[in-house]
């Protein structure tokens, strides 16, 4: 993840790509922050691979998560560094049609990543995703709704919040960077841990925030929040 301050926390020294990882908003309006955190990482997994090619990645929603949350904005994935086009997008009807594609996409190995937006999950079926990953050698990410973090199979499970952004460094009348409040809720092999991170537009990198204390007192009545959050989404009755 290129924070060592994180890295080091996790087993691997960061997420492990040949492993299946779930995220959740920590309620129910920052399941859209969880997205945004998964898009940053999908980015930085982008930039860090190997990989001569540019393998596409497989976005696998449901019919009620697409109700509730609607697709991915094209404008959302340029915020991050990233183009559409490398997206294969899935609308499935069933869960357990989603769970298929991500299940076969992710044992294919011709994917950077799979990421799903599922509804329940039995721990049998975390255990197939865990598997195939593994086997694949493709991470998989999977999004759930903030009341869904049950046992799991899962190498890591993670609670994600919006947080305030600093002012940026050259208007301070506007918001800065994005940021998040990143809980590792549970790992194998590691004790849990929460940190204030920032996402660096320039450089599609990650860094730990610095204190809220430290914000000037002429800026107190600055406007603060995460930009790129709002634009993540495009309402689902839009087409």
């Amino acid at each position: 993840m290129g924070m060592p301050g994180v890295d080091a926390n996790l087993p691997a020294c960061g997420l492990n790509r040949y492993g299946a990882h779930v995220f959740s908003g920590t309620t129910y309006g920052d399941t859209t922050a969880a997205s945004g955190f998964v898009l940053a990482l999908i980015k930085r997994l982008a930039d860090v691979s190997q990989s001569l090619s540019t393998p596409p990645i497989l976005w696998c929603q449901t019919a009620h998560m697409h109700n509730e949350l609607g697709p991915i904005h094209a404008m959302g994935l340029k915020t991050f560094g990233l183009d559409k086009e490398r997206f294969l997008f899935v609308h499935a009807h069933k869960n357990k049609d989603a769970l298929w594609a991500l299940e076969e996409g992710a044992r294919s190995s011709s994917l950077l990543a799979v990421v799903g937006e599922v509804g329940a999950l039995s721990f049998t079926q975390t255990r197939r995703l865990s598997l195939a990953a593994a086997e694949g050698g493709t991470p998989v990410l999977l999004l759930r709704a903030h009341h869904e973090l049950s046992a799991s199979a899962f190498e890591t499970r993670w609670r994600i919040a919006a947080a305030p952004s600093a002012p940026d460094p050259f208007v301070s009348s506007i918001p800065g960077r994005p940021r998040w409040q990143v809980e590792l809720v549970g790992c194998r092999g590691s004790k849990p841990g929460s940190w204030t991170v920032e996402w660096k537009n320039e450089t599609h990198r990650f860094c730990l925030a610095e204190k809220f204390s430290s914000r000037p007192p002429q800026l107190a009545d600055a406007p603060i929040g995460t930009p790129q959050i709002h634009i993540l989404r495009k309402r689902a009755s839009s087409g």
